[in-house]
């Protein structure tokens, strides 16, 4: 036992040793391969070798590669290791066996000896000692494992450095190897300055831009790369330095080429192309030569379509909406695909009814237009070439208007009315169409006053068909009896609209008028309103008459002073003058106000069938002077003294003074005879009324002394 336990770590020892020799070998042999590949690949770089020497180089690496492998590897392999030689090894790294392991071995190999004569038990004994020493032994204090390491890391530093040289010059190291491994068959370096024009378009547009790049792919890089470039109808070689990016590429761009381009670079003792220069064509874009539009109107509207042979040939066309536009486009060459774009892309807009390209060249199609909206036409011709890639096509605007809903205008009476349930109602009515109405209607419902929100069901009065049917303006006047149409009783409301509807297909809904409101009253609050009305005017002609006696005055009194010299017309009578004119044609609005009062006394007295013959007729002569007072006697009081100040340095002053102030003195004149009038109606109006309310409780009084007397006891 004490023999396997001195035997065993030397066996381990041999096996050891051996894989850690190995180990070492193979790093040194990596490190050798590629130094000699860093040394043969520098010496080619920096000094093209010829293939002879080339060849030399190469059986000098193989050679010393192979000498390491052997050196190295194969022969500790093969070479086999003595136990004495273990032991020494393990006695020199371990002192304190004082040679112990070696007797031991010795001790062994006598005992196996039968001619030499030994103790057993001294054997024992020096194995079993020696046994415990060995047993504290271990591998690392006997070799130095740290030596392959260091071998290997700087053998891994090496793989590393040539796997980065490899993936960035791929091509230098593929060549190298060509040149080495086939020495009289390999390409030879690249030159010190080498370019290379990068993939370009052959054949561009006219009119877009062209960019060359140019790589830099020799041994050295040139600081400047010039190109020399001329068009096709160009005499000479114009010259220009290219853009540098990163030291390897540079760039040229031409900007809206229009002819053939010829180019070749030049950098340091480089050109590219070596012989000749590099050709780019340039192809006209397609594009409209030619574009007509037919336009097909709604059938309602009754417009003509555009006549075949007179098309519509402008770029911004306008139409009714959803009308069909059918077009024909005539190309500049034969195209292979077209498509109608919309500039807004907004979906849905305008339908793309369909195209038709007819020998090449011609576009045919069909538009429905339903909203304005710009478009244009994507081309592709036969070669490929598009006229929008980098190009901005020219551009189509159509412009869509709607079919307007009819326009109704009541012209009277336009407002809202109190009326009595007897009251006829004369309605004048305009609607107007783009193209014809289809259908007109006056519809009405009543409605009680305290309750607005409930909405009774409306009536509707139809106009006869031939009034208005397909006409695109009428005037519709209609009578509107209040009892026989509505029954409508005091403490009600009438509420009534206009509604109309045209031939327009996407039209959902008629037009309607505003809605106006007949508040039903009886005859006796009408009267009181009326009487009231013309007791207001009457206090606004007093008012409008002081105000005309003052005026009148003032400009008698300035007249004097000028006629008298003691005021030169200057400056500040023209400001006097100025000032009376203004008042004056106030004046002309108040009295308007006032006739606009009487009419609308007159109007509802004559639609509520009030009052008698002969006080209308005397109403109505008070309307007829207030609107001669306000539509030319005031309003020439104004313009004379208008002239007046405009000319205050012509002769016959005292004239012109005098004949504005009897003008003027007309007007108050009118002005007292309309008071007078107004006062006597209002007079009478109150008076009837008062009579009429005295009937009226003498009757309630009858009825109840009948209820009285007839009741029984």
């Amino acid at each position: 036992m004490a023999l396997e336990v001195i035997l065993s770590p030397i066996k381990r020892f041999k096996m050891m040793m051996m894989f850690f020799n190995f180990a070492y070998g193979v790093a040194w042999l990596i490190v050798t391969a590629l130094t000699c590949a860093f040394l043969t690949l520098l010496f080619d770089w920096v000094t093209p070798l010829p293939a002879v020497m080339r060849l030399i180089l190469s059986v000098l690496s193989f050679g010393l590669i192979i000498f390491v492998f052997v050196r190295l590897i194969v022969a500790p392999v093969f070479k086999r290791l003595s136990d004495d030689t273990v032991a020494l090894a393990i006695e020199s790294k371990y002192p304190e066996l004082e040679s112990a392991l070696i007797s031991s071995i010795q001790l062994v190999r006598y005992n196996e000896n039968e001619g030499f004569f030994n103790s057993d038990e001294l054997v024992k004994l020096t194995l079993e000692k020696t046994a415990q020493k060995v047993q504290k032994m271990h591998f690392r204090g006997v070799v130095d494992i740290f030596r392959p390491l260091k071998v290997w890391l700087l053998a891994a530093l090496f793989m590393f450095a040539s796997a980065i040289y490899i993936s960035n010059y791929n091509d230098v190291a593929v060549l190298w190897f060509k040149r080495f491994f086939t020495p009289f068959s390999a390409p030879s370096w690249p030159k010190y300055y080498n370019l290379k024009i990068a993939e370009h378009p052959k054949v561009i547009a006219k009119g877009d831009n062209l960019e060359i790049s140019v790589l830099s792919t020799g041994r050295r890089h040139p600081a400047v790369v010039t190109i020399y470039s001329k068009s096709e109808n160009q005499d000479y070689w114009e010259s220009s330095p290219m853009q540098c990016y990163g030291g390897t590429k540079f760039t040229k761009k031409f900007e809206n080429v229009v002819e053939p381009l010829m180019f070749y670079v030049e950098g340091g003792d480089a050109r590219a192309p070596e012989e000749g220069y590099v050709r780019v064509d340039v192809r006209t874009r397609p594009f409209i030569k030619q574009i007509s539009f037919w336009i097909h109107p709604p059938k309602y509207t009754r417009l003509p379509d555009t006549p075949k042979d007179k098309p519509i040939e402008r770029s911004a066309i306008s139409v009714i909406e959803n009308s069909e536009i059918e077009f024909e486009v005539t190309t500049s060459q034969p195209i292979r695909s077209a498509e109608l774009m919309n500039v807004t892309n907004i979906a849905g807009d305008n339908s793309f009814v369909g195209d038709e390209i007819i020998n090449g060249n011609k576009l045919r199609g069909r538009l429905k237009a339903i909203k304005s909206v710009s478009f244009y036409f994507k081309l592709v011709d036969k070669e490929g070439f598009d006229n929008f890639t980098n190009h901005k096509p020219e551009t189509y605007t159509l412009n869509v208007s709607s079919d307007a809903l009819p326009d109704i205008k009541f012209e009277a009476p336009g407002r809202s009315l109190r009326m009595s349930e007897k009251g006829i109602l004369p309605m004048r009515i305009r609607v107007k169409d783009d193209f014809g109405l289809k259908d007109v209607k006056l519809i009405h419902y009543n409605q009680k006053e305290q309750e607005k929100h409930i909405k009774t069901e409306p009536k509707t009065i139809a106009f006869k068909e031939e009034s208005y049917k397909e006409q695109r303006e009428v005037v519709l006047e209609y009578s509107f009896d209040i009892e026989k149409e509505t029954g409508a009783k005091p403490g009600e409301e009438v509420v009534y609209y206009l509604q109309a509807a045209d031939f327009c297909e996407t039209h959902t809904k008629p037009a309607e008028s505003s809605y106006f409101r007949i508040t039903i009253v009886t005859t006796e609050e009408l009267e009181n309103d009326y009487t009231r009305m013309i007791t207001r005017m009457r206090e606004s002609l007093l008012d409008i008459l002081k105000k005309q006696i003052l005026v009148r005055d003032s400009v008698h009194a300035l007249g004097e002073e000028i006629t008298s010299k003691k005021k030169q017309p200057n400056e500040e009578v023209k400001s006097e003058l100025r000032t009376l004119e203004s008042d004056q044609r106030d004046i002309t609005g108040k009295l308007r106000l006032c006739e606009e009062s009487v009419h609308n006394v007159l109007e509802g007295m004559q639609m509520n069938r009030i009052g008698t013959k002969e006080s209308l007729e005397y109403l109505d002569d008070v309307k007829k002077r207030l609107e001669t007072l306000a539509a030319t006697l005031s309003p020439e009081a104004a313009r004379k003294l208008n002239e007046l100040r405009e000319n205050l340095a012509a002769a016959s002053l005292e004239t012109r003074f005098a004949d504005v102030t009897l003008t003027q003195d007309e007007i108050i004149a009118k002005i007292k005879e309309i008071v007078e009038r107004a006062t006597k109606w209002a007079t009478v109006a109150e008076f009837v009324g008062r009579l009429r309310r005295i009937i009226q409780d003498v009757e309630k009084l009858g009825k109840e002394m009948s209820k009285a007397v007839t009741k029984p006891k």
